[in-house]
């Protein structure tokens, strides 16, 4: 209740600003970020670049007040080619304000580079970058989360260039280190435990690396499908939960675990047809019609409210412009509120269920096999 208050004020104060007021570029962020942590990325990265172009109108492209805006529209970016555009531009920020980045951040700048980097093929390239991050780290103490984070990301570009021995030893240094600091179903602690399982199984130690993802998988599955479930779609869904079920895929099949293996696969490759195939699955089929319209509903409220959001935060919104987006809002809540009253255990039916490894075998027929994206 108190973040959706603040939301509306920041909604508000942006309406009733000018076309061209310097202040609509924080707010209209804050509404990028309050999108992104509901699950409407699309909407966020619209929302972040909409604010990046007003500032770089007002103030230049390499003005430090957009340092902040680049980072995180590379963070939520559609793919790696355009999030590295987005930290390049941060960089072009730091570089053209001395003193804005410590070294310490602009090695976590680095690592941030690194990631799109090596996504998009160039292993050679994220090693000097990240060797380069830890230097920056000179005068940060060793206990600082951010050694482990980078030097196991340092571990990911080493072993993707064949130098396992100095990767595993990397991995078995850092990673400990960072587990102490985070908790099991922290998603930096996920993404970390995966790629250092992953190092650790490339280099023929497969069964200490599903060991070192074990503990975390638990609490990352519970955390996607309750996401899944609660907002009814898989997009809202980042890469990084793909990227760590996909890595315990890997790991699991390597160390012989195939049970494991598959259901880890179906939670990478999530998608909506699970979603969509909840309603027949849901127990209480007497009241197909009314379930159909309550979620027709409930989703046209969702959208009702985002378009709403859209047209409020332009820089030419009519007056109106808000007290529709407040109305669409108070629609939304009230058709939320409805559904879960009308259907409690709906949700629970909405989990995605992969489906075990005897029952996949029993329905191939001879000469069928399953392959995984």
């Amino acid at each position: 209740p108190t973040a959706n208050k603040v939301i509306e004020a920041a909604e508000a104060a942006s309406a009733g600003l000018s076309v061209g007021h310097p202040t609509r570029v924080p707010l209209i962020f804050a509404l990028a970020i309050h999108a992104e942590h509901r699950g409407r990325r699309v909407e966020a990265r619209e929302l972040v670049q909409r604010a990046i172009d007003l500032g770089a109108t007002l103030w230049g492209p390499t003005d430090r007040r957009l340092f902040g805006l680049f980072q995180y529209a590379a963070i939520i970016g559609e793919n790696a080619t355009t999030s590295e555009a987005f930290v390049r531009q941060a960089i072009a920020v730091s570089d053209a304000n001395p003193g804005l980045v410590n070294a310490p951040d602009q090695a976590m700048n680095d690592e941030l580079l690194s990631h799109y980097v090596i996504v998009s093929g160039r292993p050679v390239e994220a090693v000097a970058l990240l060797r380069g991050a830890i230097g920056k780290l000179a005068e940060v103490d060793r206990g600082d989360i951010r050694w482990p984070h980078i030097q196991i990301r340092l571990a990911r570009a080493l072993s993707a260039v064949g130098e396992h021995r100095e990767a595993v030893e990397l991995v078995r240094v850092a990673a400990p280190g960072l587990a102490a600091k985070l908790p099991v179903g922290h998603n930096m602690r996920g993404v970390s435990e995966s790629i250092s399982a992953k190092v650790l199984a490339d280099a023929g130690f497969p069964e200490e690396g599903y060991r070192r993802l074990e503990p975390v998988l638990a609490e990352q599955e519970k955390g996607l499908l309750d996401l899944v479930a609660r907002e009814q779609s898989t997009g809202i869904l980042s890469s990084s939960v793909s990227d760590v079920f996909r890595d315990a895929a890997y790991v699991a099949l390597k160390s012989g675990r195939e049970e494991a293996g598959l259901r880890f696969a179906e939670l990478a490759s999530l998608s909506d047809l699970a979603v969509a195939t909840s309603f027949v699955r849901y127990p209480d089929r007497t009241r197909d019609a009314k379930l159909k319209a309550e979620i027709a509903r409930l989703k046209a409220a969702r959208d009702a409210e985002a378009v709403a959001r859209r047209i409020a935060t332009n820089a030419d919104a009519p007056a109106s412009a808000q007290d529709a987006l407040s109305a669409a809002r108070t629609a939304r809540q009230q058709a939320e509120a409805e559904f879960e009253r009308m259907f409690p255990d709906y949700l629970e039916s909405l989990r995605p269920q992969p489906v075990p490894l005897d029952e996949l075998k029993a329905s191939l027929g001879p000469n069928e096999a399953v392959l995984l994206p």
